[in-house]
Formats: structure tokens, C-alpha cells, sequence
């Protein structure tokens, strides 16, 4: 044992000490844990993100499948509405009327336009309402050109 007043004992040259060696042992311990640790880290980031690119890919097929079935539904509603006997006769109040009594349940608003596209009414507002235009006008042109449904935003 040394006392306080004596020097400590020198090492010889070349040699390291007691804490290098226990640094190292614990270095040579933890790195594969360590690695370990990281790659687990990364697969479950990984596997998260894939899982989070599903989830997000099935829910905007589901809000395409929805969008689509209601365009569905929408021209379903204006090929009957087409027919209506009100409209045949020209009667535009009772083609009102029964469009409106149709739609009440629905949330859809549908407008009637002139060819030159100027609304006649929207059931959105009391029949006889002034009215600004309404929608796309190339859409409609286009609608009205190849007597088919057009789509726009």
C-alpha cells in the first residue's frame, strides 16, 4: 500500500491501464448491441412507414370509390330528371318544384341554364331568384356539344 507522501508507482512504458482495458472490454460489449439497436430502429421505421403508405393509399381509393359513386348517383338523378314531363312541356315552375322535392334529402343543388348558359334557376334559391353563372362554361359547352355528362371541379 502507498502512503500519501510517496509517489505513485510508474508504469512501464507501453503498458496501458486498468480503465483502457475496461473501456475497451465495454466498447467491445455495447457496439453490437448498439448496432443492433440502430438496425431494429430502422426496420421498425421502415415497417411504420410502409404501413402509414397503406393506410393513406386504401383511404384515397376509398375517397376515389365514394367521389365516383356519387358522379354516379348525380347522373343517375339528372337521366331521370331529364325525362320529367314538366320539362317536356316547357312548364319550368313545376320542373322546379319537382326537382326540388326530389333533391330535398340529398344535399345536391342542381341549375337549369339556357343554351346561351344563363341560369333559369338553382335549387339552391326560391324559384324566380336572379342568379349569377353558374360552374364551368367550358364543361357545359362541352356537355351540351356531346349531349354527354361532363365533369368539372
Amino acid at each position: 500500500m502507498s502512503r500519501p507522501d510517496e509517489p505513485a508507482p510508474r508504469r512501464e512504458k507501453g503498458r496501458r491501464s486498468l480503465t483502457t482495458y475496461l473501456v475497451v472490454v465495454g466498447l467491445v460489449i455495447l457496439m453490437p448491441a448498439l448496432t443492433f439497436a440502430g438496425f431494429l430502429i430502422w426496420q421498425f421505421t421502415t415497417v411504420s412507414r410502409d404501413a402509414a403508405e397503406r393506410r393513406v393509399v386504401a383511404a384515397a381509393a376509398a375517397l376515389v370509390q365514394d367521389l365516383d359513386r356519387r358522379i354516379d348517383e348525380t347522373a343517375t338523378t339528372l337521366r331521370i330528371l331529364s325525362v320529367s314531363p314538366e320539362l317536356s312541356r316547357r312548364d319550368v315552375r313545376a320542373f322546379y318544384d319537382h326537382v326540388r322535392a326530389a333533391l330535398r334529402q340529398t344535399g345536391v343543388r342542381i341549375a337549369l341554364l339556357d343554351p346561351d348558359l344563363k341560369p333559369i334557376f338553382d335549387t339552391r334559391f326560391p324559384f324566380g331568384t336572379a342568379q349569377d353563372p353558374v360552374g364551368d362554361p367550358g364543361a357545359m359547352r362541352r356537355a351540351i356539344e356531346t349531349k354527354r355528362i361532363a365533369v368539372s371541379n
